[in-house]
C-alpha cells in the first residue's frame, strides 16, 4: 500500500519542482517538439544539413520548374522589385533606383520623383498609424514616425517604431511600473512571455508556413527572372516546428549580377507577403460583409455576458500610470452595462469607447453588485481589463468553422504584415540588412574610396549594433 502513496506523492513533487521553474512550459515543448525530435532525426538520417547546430534544414528541388514558368513574366515581377526597393526606403528609395538604372536625370525631375514618393509613402505610414489605433499611445512620435516613413521607408519606419517602444519602455521601467515587451517569440498555441497574448496553435501554424513559402517563393522567382541558378528551396525547422523557409540562389551567380538585380530580389520576399496580405483583407472584407451579419446574429443569441478574465498591470504610454480598473474590478466579473449601455460582447465594448470623454467617468454595473464601479477615462480609453464572451453552450458546427475561418485569415494578414515589416529591418540576416549594405556599401565606396566589400562590411556591423541594441532594449521587459 506504500508504494502507490510514495509513487503518486513523488509525482506530484516532481510536477510541483517542474511548475516552479520559470518559463517551465516553454522548456517543455522545447523538449518534446525541438531536442528530443532533433536528436532522433539526426540519428536517423546524419546526412541532413543543419544551421547553427539546432536548426535542421530540408531541401527539396521541387517547385524549381514553377519558379521558371513564373519568371518569364518578367517585366511584371521587374516591377514588382523595383516597387519593393521604394516599400524598402521610401523617398530616398526612389532616388536610389534612379540611380541603379543608370540613365541622366535632371535634378529638377529628381526631386519631383523624391516629393512624389516621399508624399505617398507618407500617406501611407500616417494611414498605417492611424489603423494600427497607435495615434494615443505613441502621440509624441506620430510625425516623426509619419516622416521617417515617407522618407526610408519600412526600413526607417522600423527603426523608428522599435526605438519609439524602447523609449516606452525605460521610461515605464524607470518610473517602477510594468512594462510590455516591444519583441517576443511568437510560438502558435503559446502565451507570448509577460503577457496575456496567445497566438492560436491551428491558425497560427498555417499562417506562419503559408507567409514563409510565399516570401521564399517571391525570392526564387525574381533570382530566375535575373538569370540566376536556383540550386533548392527548402524548409527550416527546429527539431518538427516550421520556423522558416528558404530560397537557395547561387551566391556567386547573384553576386555577379547588377546591384539593381540583386536589390530586386532581396525586396520580392517583402513584397510577396504585403500583396499577399492585399488579397486576404479583399477576402476577409468579403467574407464579413457577405456572411458576418447572419452568424453574427447566430452568435449574439449564445453570449450571456461579458466576463472580465484579467487585469492589465502594464501602465499606460501616454500618461505612465497604471490602468483605473486595476485597483476596483475584480478577475471573474460579469459586466452588466456601462454608462446604461448594456455590454455583452467585445463589440459592444469598443463601441462604446469613442464615445467616452477623456477626464470623465465610466460607470459599470456588474452582475451580482447593487452598487456601481467607477473608472476615470484616461487618454488612450484604455480600462485595464481582459474579457471574454460567455456562452450558453456549444456553438452551432457552421458558426465554428465560420469563426475559424475568419480567425485564420485575420492572423494570415497580420503575420504577412509582420514578417515583411521585420525583413525590411536594416539589419543582417534580414532582407533589409543585406539590401541596406548593398547601398550604402556602393555609396560609401564612391565617395570614400573604400574597397566595397569592407564598405559593405563596415555598413553589415554598424547596422548590426545599432538595431540589436535597440532591439534588446525591447526584449527587457522578458527578463525583469
Amino acid at each position: 500500500m506504500t508504494c502507490p502513496f510514495l509513487t503518486t506523492n513523488f509525482i506530484s513533487t516532481a510536477i510541483s519542482a517542474l511548475t516552479s521553474i520559470p518559463y517551465w512550459d516553454i522548456i517543455l515543448i522545447l523538449l518534446l517538439f525541438v531536442v528530443i525530435p532533433t536528436f532522433i532525426i539526426k540519428k536517423l538520417a546524419p546526412n541532413i544539413d543543419t544551421y547553427g547546430k539546432i536548426c535542421l534544414m530540408t531541401r527539396t528541388k521541387h517547385g524549381l520548374k514553377t519558379l521558371d514558368r513564373l519568371a518569364k513574366h518578367e517585366r511584371f515581377w521587374n516591377g514588382f522589385g523595383d516597387l519593393g526597393i521604394i516599400m524598402a526606403f521610401g523617398g530616398l528609395g526612389s532616388l536610389y533606383l534612379l540611380h541603379l538604372y543608370k540613365k541622366q536625370y535632371s535634378m529638377a525631375k529628381k526631386a519631383g520623383v523624391f516629393a512624389v514618393t516621399s508624399i505617398a509613402n507618407g500617406l501611407f505610414f500616417g494611414g498605417l498609424i492611424s489603423a494600427l489605433n497607435m495615434s494615443n499611445t505613441i502621440s509624441f512620435a506620430v510625425i516623426p514616425l509619419t516622416i521617417a516613413g515617407a522618407v526610408g521607408g519600412f526600413a526607417l519606419f522600423g527603426v523608428g517604431m522599435l526605438a519609439t517602444q524602447a523609449i516606452i519602455i525605460i521610461s515605464t521601467l524607470a518610473a517602477g511600473q510594468k512594462a510590455l515587451p516591444g519583441i517576443a517569440p511568437i510560438i502558435p498555441g503559446m502565451k507570448i512571455p509577460k503577457t496575456d497574448f496567445v497566438v492560436p496553435f491551428a491558425e497560427g501554424w498555417i499562417a506562419l508556413i503559408s507567409l514563409m513559402i510565399v516570401h521564399e517563393l517571391a525570392h526564387g522567382i525574381l533570382s530566375r527572372v535575373a538569370k540566376v541558378k536556383v540550386q533548392s528551396l527548402g524548409l527550416v525547422t527546429l527539431g518538427i516546428i516550421p520556423i522558416g523557409a528558404f530560397t537557395e540562389p547561387d551566391e556567386k551567380e547573384l553576386m555577379e549580377k547588377p546591384a539593381l538585380e540583386q536589390q530586386r530580389m532581396y525586396a520580392a520576399g517583402s513584397m510577396a507577403n504585403f500583396a499577399a496580405m492585399a488579397v486576404l483583407i479583399v477576402i476577409l472584407m468579403g467574407t464579413l460583409f457577405t456572411l458576418g451579419p447572419a452568424f453574427s446574429e447566430v452568435y449574439n443569441k449564445n453570449v450571456t455576458g461579458l466576463e472580465i478574465t484579467g487585469l492589465d498591470e502594464t501602465a499606460l504610454a501616454s500618461t505612465g500610470e497604471t490602468p483605473p480598473a486595476l485597483e476596483v474590478l475584480e478577475k471573474g466579473m460579469v459586466i452588466e452595462s456601462i454608462n446604461g449601455k448594456t455590454i455583452k460582447t467585445r463589440n459592444d465594448l469598443e463601441e462604446l469607447k469613442p464615445n467616452l470623454a477623456v477626464g470623465s467617468s465610466a460607470v459599470f454595473k456588474i452582475k451580482g453588485y447593487d452598487e456601481p464601479f467607477m473608472l476615470e477615462i484616461n487618454q488612450e480609453k484604455r480600462f485595464g481589463i481582459f474579457v471574454n464572451e460567455m456562452l450558453s453552450g456549444p456553438l452551432p458546427f457552421s458558426l465554428t468553422v465560420y469563426f475559424f475561418i475568419v480567425s485564420l485569415l485575420s492572423w494570415m494578414i497580420l503575420l504577412n504584415f509582420a514578417v515583411g515589416m521585420v525583413n525590411f529591418i536594416p539589419m543582417e540576416p534580414f532582407d533589409g540588412g543585406k539590401m541596406t549594405s548593398l547601398a550604402l556599401g556602393a555609396f560609401i565606396t564612391k565617395k570614400f574610396n573604400i574597397n566595397e566589400i569592407k564598405a559593405q562590411e563596415l555598413v553589415s556591423r554598424t547596422s548590426l549594433i545599432v538595431v540589436l541594441s535597440i532591439l534588446l532594449l525591447n526584449a527587457l521587459p522578458l527578463f525583469l
